[in-house]
């Protein structure tokens, strides 16, 4: 199979190709055993599956030989044209480019000679793949589009999606993304009807590429999540490994460090499992990329230089394997970084010796001696630009051009500053690169500010400032801030100095603030404003002190000019506490907005966890497949939620769930993941289908996951559960709880059937298994399972509990009733109840009718 080849890119990311590539070693390990004992025929089927699986050059071709002369003994054309496409597989992974050409379009002539209609069209799209890797996108795109066609003409939604996300890859490829994000979302659209999730996620990860491009990383996360959500259930390691570096790349844009390390970390972990080598050598320079990014002040000069010297250090054993692996794209993006960082040393120093205003200061430095301070940096870009233009990678091409051109201006060199600024500026325009572009006019910005060309520097600030923000680049934002401070300061409008300053400030902050100085920035807040509050007091205590002293000398004051002295005084001492107020007054509006600042950070981040947390819970509508007469009543008490629930379908029965975890919220939606995780191994993996089989693993997986031993002072977290396994041959419905019970109503009559009394967790009855009961269903009878916030809401006249007899009565008043119009009545009683009182617990509610 055609396989995504890896690069080392500080800007941008690792771009999948447009075949799916398996790391799944279990499955081939499945397969090779089905090979020991399968008859020819079957023999033939398994070898077309597992040759794309396969990383083994040699052995992937003896498996495609061995079917392709199977194929040809059976007269079996269909299998004969899948082997003609593993071999053009093959041939692609060992260069051999013409071999592989040719076994496409053998595969596609012996396809449409005997009518094999898909295998024809595979053939096409295959041969369409070759174009590209060749950089023929024009005929890549016809075989795309002729693809396409036939496909409308006989509506095949499977091979339309295909080739329109082939249109979209190879838009992508000649940078057009608007095209591209319109055609991949129309393929992401088909497939997600079609429930193709390896597919899915292949779109996905491309969606996320481009939005990458963009710069708009938050969208560009939301795929990489998709997609690494899909590989995990898949369990497709090389996959999970190039998500996680995806989305660690994102959080370093963004300045979420930690996070973004974490991820390279996770990353690194998966590629070195399955040994690839690049991959592990991107993810050391991701690490040394976030830590040449921690300056968190440039007077902090100790703690940059460690931080500086780590990156050197990960950059170094980046390029050692990248020359190992004669990987060009990483050795030139290796040499760019450590450029940079010796760039940054550069800046640290002189920092050092002229402090704040060090920019300035070198400038009256002779520009020879400027020219021997810069000549490691210059020197590693130099190679870089020699190996970029070699390999023709215009972005990263592009990016050494705007930091030669910033050594240029220190070098006082503005008319190749102003060359390598502009070259840059062109090339990103034409690609669409939204931060490169952004950077760019931050470059021109710089030359003209140094020339003393303050309008036109303040322009193309402003131009750069508008696309950062846009791009959601909060170091490029801080860095433009901060230009704009100094050139208004220069040009003498002290108001606009002023107001980017404080904006630089915010920004800066927000960067290099971890949790724990958020909380004693708010802790440090408080103090200062009660000091403040305090003081102000004073203040005016000690005026009206004043105001009876100065009375009291009027009336002893015999003459004139005593008593104009004496109110001199006093209006000095009025206008010095105006001021002090004032100041004061000024600093409480400043720590307001910073607090401000800090929550909508933290609520944004709950905000993004809940969307997580979502695409995690199945869709509503695999209820109304699976089960057509249901609802589903869910309602958080806080963003995310600690309750949750799950269907699926094994072995023509229907599995539903409700549960209700330990705690809500933050705490309680963890727990939440956690078990939906665990069903979704123990059923689809493992194949568990008895409800309280389910139940003992779930508890053994919750109880080892969470080390919970029975220690006295340890957590007891666990859940409340209702489980029902309904088996529509048998007309029955097997149902197993942990507290929660099982509702039935029948004819008007409710009937309960208790749960176990212990939970999913830690338990004094943790080594009892869970009990099943049987419920033989007849045509019309409502059941229902739900957790205990619905009862336990506060309302009505007195404060008190709904409680459960009041819900089973309304339970069995709405059971006749179509789902939607249950889930009404039963969402309005509910809020009627509350009233003006908060939700006190997370509410869950399932019916369905048989």
């Amino acid at each position: 199979m055609l396989k995504p080849s890896l690069k080392s890119l500080p800007f941008v990311f690792l771009m999948l190709a447009t075949y799916t590539v398996g790391a799944q070693d279990m499955r081939v390990d499945s397969l090779r055993n089905l090979l020991k004992t399968a008859t020819d025929k079957q023999r033939l089927e398994i070898l077309n599956e597992i040759v794309p699986e396969l990383t083994n050059n040699d052995e992937a071709y003896s498996y495609a030989k061995e079917a392709f002369s199977l194929a040809r003994k059976f007269d079996l054309p269909e299998a004969e044209v899948k082997a003609l496409n593993n071999f053009g597989f093959v041939y692609n992974d060992k260069g051999k480019v013409d071999e592989a050409f040719s076994s496409f379009r053998k595969a596609r002539a012996l396809a449409k000679s005997t009518g094999y209609f898909k295998g024809e069209m595979e053939a096409l799209l295959n041969i369409g793949k070759m174009y590209s890797i060749q950089n023929n996108i024009d005929q890549a795109e016809d075989q795309a589009k002729e693809v396409l066609a036939k496909s409308k003409k006989v509506n095949n939604q499977v091979l339309i999606a295909d080739a329109i996300h082939e249109l979209g890859q190879y838009s992508f490829d000649r940078g057009n993304l608007e095209q591209a994000t319109s055609m991949l979302k129309s393929a992401y659209t088909i497939r997600l009807k079609l429930g193709d999730v390896r597919k899915i996620s292949k779109t996905a990860n491309v969606l996320g590429d481009i939005y990458y491009q963009w710069g708009k990383y938050d969208s560009s996360k939301i795929y990489y999540t998709q997609s690494l959500v899909i590989q995990e259930k898949l369990n497709d390691t090389y996959y999970i490994a190039l998500f996680l570096y995806n989305i660690g790349n994102c959080d370093a844009k963004h300045g979420n460090y930690q996070v973004a390390i974490k991820s390279f970390q996770d990353a690194s972990t998966y590629f070195e499992k399955i040994k690839e080598r690049d991959g592990a050598s991107n993810c050391l320079f991701s690490i040394g990329r976030v830590y040449e990014n921690q300056v968190q002040s440039e007077m902090s000069i100790e703690n940059n230089r460690v931080n500086f010297n780590k990156a050197l250090e990960y950059y170094n054993n980046a390029l050692r394997i990248f020359r190992e692996t004669n990987n060009k794209n990483g050795i030139a993006n290796c040499m760019m970084a450590i450029a940079n960082v010796y760039t940054r040393i550069a800046y640290s120093e002189y920092t050092l010796k002229y402090k704040e205003n060090w920019e300035d200061s070198i400038l009256r430095i002779p520009a020879k001696e400027i020219e021997k301070r810069f000549v490691r940096s210059k020197d590693y870009y130099m190679q870089a630009l020699e190996i970029t233009r070699t390999i023709g990678d215009t972005q990263n091409e592009m990016v050494v051009l705007v930091n030669l051109a910033q050594i240029a201006v220190y070098e006082r060199q503005y008319g190749k500053a102003l060359d390598y600024n502009a070259k840059a500026l062109r090339t990103s325009q034409r690609l669409g690169l939204t931060y490169q572009v952004a950077v760019a006019y931050n470059g021109l910005g710089d030359v003209n500010y140094r020339k003393g060309n303050f309008p036109e520097a303040i322009e193309y600030y402003r131009q750069g400032l508008k696309l950062a923000l846009q791009s959601g680049h909060r170091e490029l934002t801080r860095s433009i801030y901060q230009r704009l401070s100094q050139v208004y300061e220069k040009s003498g409008n002290a108001i606009e100095a002023l107001k980017y300053h404080k904006l630089f400030v915010v920004v800066k902050d927000s960067i290099f603030s971890d949790e724990s100085q958020k909380t004693l920035s708010l802790m440090q807040t408080r103090f200062e404003t009660a000091k403040k509050e305090q003081a102000i007091k004073q203040l005016n205590t000690e005026t009206e002190l004043q105001n009876s002293v100065i009375q009291r000398q009027k009336l002893m004051i015999f003459t004139f000019i005593i008593g104009f002295l004496i109110i001199m005084v006093f209006v000095i001492l009025l206008l010095k506490l105006y001021r002090k107020i004032k100041w004061n007054n000024k600093q409480l509006n400043e720590k307001n907005v910073l607090i401000s600042h800090q929550k909508q950070e933290i609520t944004d981040s709950i905000r993004y966890a809940s969307r997580i947390q979502t695409s995690v819970l199945p869709p509503i509508e695999r209820f109304s497949k699976l089960l057509p007469e249901s609802f589903v009543l869910f309602m958080p008490r806080d963003i995310v939620s600690g309750d949750f629930y799950w269907i699926t379908e094994t072995d023509h029965k229907v599995i539903v769930v409700a549960a209700d975890c330990t705690g809500h919220g933050v705490p309680g939606a963890f727990m939440s993941m956690l078990g939906v995780s665990f069903l979704d191994e123990i059923v689809a993996k493992e194949g568990v289908s008895s409800p309280n089989c389910i139940l003992d693993r779930l508890r053994e997986n919750i109880k080892r996951t969470l080390s919970q031993t029975g220690k006295q002072d340890e957590q007891k977290d666990g859940m409340d559960i209702a489980l029902c396994v309904i088996d529509r041959d048998a007309k029955k419905v097997d149902y197993a709880g942990a507290y929660n019970p099982l509702f039935l109503v029948r004819g008007g009559e409710l009937l309960e059937f208790k749960a176990d009394k212990m939970p999913i967790g830690i338990h004094i009855t943790d080594k009892v298994p869970f009990t099943c009961t049987s419920v033989d269903y007849q045509p019309g009878d409502s059941f229902f399972i739900f957790s205990d916030g619905y009862a336990d809401q506060f309302g009505g006249d007195t404060g008190k509990k709904f409680m459960s007899k009041p819900f089973k009565r309304l339970l069995t008043e709405v059971a006749t009733l179509p789902a939607d119009e249950q889930r009404k009545r039963i969402y309005d009683a509910h809020m009627e109840w509350k009233g003006e009182h908060d939700q006190v617990d997370d509410i869950l509610v399932i019916g369905f009718r048989m």
